[in-house]
């Protein structure tokens, strides 16, 4: 089932991204925490929005998102941010 693979993959975590590190594509798996509109924004470590999504996401209901064609990006440490207007999250992410 797809919710326990997502289940094993966010652990106790409630926001996740993987591989890490990642080539030129990585998935974020949420179970979001409340029912909002949700922006996912990718920084480097100069602090420039290199990406933006949003998404509308439902408390309690798993997503999977793709940041896909990331190939160009050059290769260090980048900081990927959820906020929903209530929740925040920071994570690390590292390309190769």
């Amino acid at each position: 089932r797809d919710e326990d693979a997502n289940e094993r993959i966010l652990g106790s975590e409630w926001f996740k991204a993987y591989p890490v590190p990642f080539i030129s594509a990585f998935t974020v798996v949420i179970n979001p925490q409340q029912t909002a509109r949700a922006s996912l924004v990718l920084h480097n470590t100069a602090g420039q929005t290199v990406f933006v999504k949003y998404i509308d996401v439902q408390s309690g209901v798993y997503q999977r998102i793709s940041f896909n064609n990331l190939s160009s990006l050059g290769s260090g440490i980048y900081w990927l941010t959820y906020n929903d207007g209530k929740n925040s999250k920071i994570l690390r992410l590292v390309k190769q």
